[in-house]
């Protein structure tokens, strides 16, 4: 009994000593082995607003990037002036005010990551009396900008239909192409070329597509910006809408005059049609739907959409049961295109008091298409454009779709209303957007912009001087005609006010001028085009 005091003392060295044994095993215990590797994260990019630009003024900035990786921009674009390395450095020095949204597309070692940035390009303040004379100007000849409610209002069941069948080769006679094969996002809704190729081609879009055989269509292809605007389509206006003597737009409902007769559409959804039947835009030869009338051929079309379900079901949302027809199919396309109706270029916010929207080197050249160069005798109106005929000495190359030499002449709105008075005469261009849409004239006789200013300023000596090996499709090119100085002595009074005195700085004010006519969001929207279409068929990217 007298050593029990002792037992509290053992039990705890017993104890201490059954820990240390513990740990002394646990240190001796293999220890488990380790993850052989770890899960690779996926980078990501933060994307939103980068710093803010000053036009005119050296900007620098950069993609943060988690990793080595590869950057390009997959759609939109970053201003004039300013461009992006694969390193995701951005540099340069912007040349047009405005946000200009862009998506950026990473190759990472082990992945693809894609981000939507923002480089807001600010104004700076100039000369305060190049100002006032800018407004004085704009204010005596009443111009008004694009604003908000002049986007139209559509139906987005409308819209989206549209949007599929304008990126369908569904609708060409061979499955081969599609409205967006001459009228693509990436360039401008335009090809990039002189003379659009259409059917039987090499299957490349833009600069670099080309006709086995050199077939051209004979005309430059249009962009369809703002195409819900006009009362004419067609660079010779065979589709239209009747103007009475003081060129005013006929009560709301009347009829379009096409090649076909009146159609009751509005000028752009009768237009829609017209390629789809053309033999060597959409239509082709050689394939099942040989040997129908234009009329027939629609039809037919309507038919192989009524084949495949999601067109029926996307009919049916756009129009309602019955509407699979071949008007809803030209409303549908038309409803695509008009939401290509842009109202933010610097111009317009220039208009609506953002004084800082232009630079003094556009101001000038404002002044000057408004003033002393008379651009504006046929370059009004909303669009820029009074959307007149007019023969402006451009030199004939190309097949030309008129009754003249079979290579190289084309006699435009002669061939479509039967009066010699308007031969070599075309439909005025719009010029919002212009800066996209290179080359330029009917027949896309020039290159830039400064070609085209050049051309109105020295006129017979750029027509007789013409030289066609300038043009990417010089070895396909037929002509210049040789009807040069008939096409001179037939030129137009207003394009005659242009002076020939215009210096060269004063040329490349007024290009700088003609840029400020673009709003970002219309430059490079590749978003636009669709993953896939429902024929299942290859979309053009």
């Amino acid at each position: 009994m007298g050593n029990r005091k002792f037992l509290p003392l053992a039990l705890l060295g017993a104890c201490t000593l059954c820990a240390l044994l513990a740990v002394a095993c646990q240190d001796a215990a293999p220890a488990p082995q380790q993850q052989a590797a770890t899960v690779e994260q996926t980078p990501t990019l933060d994307g939103g607003n980068l710093p803010i630009a000053t036009v005119e003024q050296a900007y620098a900035a950069a993609i943060n990037l988690p990793a080595p990786g590869e950057c390009r921009i997959t759609s939109g674009a970053l201003p004039p002036g300013v461009t992006l390395a694969a390193d995701g450095r951005i540099e340069g020095t912007p040349q047009l005010t405005g946000d200009w949204r862009f998506e950026v597309t990473v190759q990472f070692s082990a992945a693809v990551v894609k981000a939507e940035y923002v480089l807001p390009v600010a104004g700076a303040l100039g000369d305060i009396e190049l100002e006032h004379e800018l407004r004085a100007l704009t204010n005596a000849k009443r111009l008004i900008a694009l604003i908000s409610t002049d986007k139209p209002e559509l139906d987005p069941a409308r819209v989206e239909l549209g949007r599929a069948l304008f990126f369908d080769k569904i609708l060409s006679g061979h499955r081969d192409v599609a409205c967006a094969t001459c009228h693509h996002p990436a360039h401008g809704f335009t090809d990039g070329l002189s003379l659009s190729v259409g059917v039987g081609a090499n299957g490349v879009v833009g600069p670099g597509r080309r006709h086995g055989a050199g077939v051209l269509i004979p005309r430059n292809s249009p962009a369809i910006f703002y195409s819900g605007m006009m009362a004419s389509m067609f660079w010779d206006v065979r589709v239209r809408l009747p103007l009475d003597r003081q060129g005013n737009l006929p009560p709301v409902g009347t009829p379009v005059e096409t090649p076909e007769g009146p159609m009751r559409l509005a000028p752009d959804e009768a237009q829609a049609l017209f390629p789809l039947v053309d033999i060597i835009e959409m239509r082709g030869e050689g394939h099942e739907l040989d040997g129908l009338s234009d009329s027939e051929y629609r039809l037919a079309l309507v038919d192989r959409l009524k084949a495949l379900p999601e067109y029926v079901a996307m009919f049916e949302a756009a129009f309602g049961t019955d509407g699979m027809t071949v008007e809803n199919m030209g409303r549908a396309i038309a409803a695509y295109e008009r939401t290509h109706t842009y109202v933010n270029s610097p111009w317009d916010r220039y208009l609506l008091g953002e004084r800082a929207a232009l630079t003094d080197t556009q101001k000038r050249g404002a002044a000057l298409f408004f003033g002393r160069a008379n651009c504006d005798n046929c370059h009004n109106g909303p669009l820029l454009s009074d959307f007149s005929l007019r023969n402006v000495m451009v030199p004939q190359i190309g097949p030309g779709r008129g009754t003249g030499q079979p290579k190289g002449e084309d006699y435009g709105v002669e061939d479509v209303i039967g009066r010699s008075n308007f031969r070599f005469t075309f439909r005025t261009p719009p010029l919002r957007q212009v800066a996209l849409t290179a080359p330029y004239m009917h027949n896309g006789a020039f290159n830039t912009l400064r070609e085209v200013v050049l051309h109105y300023r020295d006129k017979e000596a750029s027509l007789l001087a013409f030289d066609k090996s300038k043009l990417g499709q010089a070895w396909d090119l037929y002509g210049p005609a040789d009807n040069a100085r008939e096409v001179a002595r037939r030129r137009s009074f207003p394009f005659t006010l242009v002076p020939g005195d215009l210096t060269d700085e004063e040329v490349d004010q007024i290009v700088a001028f003609l840029e400020t006519l673009t709003d970002p969001a219309a430059v490079n929207p590749r978003h636009e085009i669709p993953p896939e279409v429902p024929s299942g068929l290859p979309v053009d990217r």
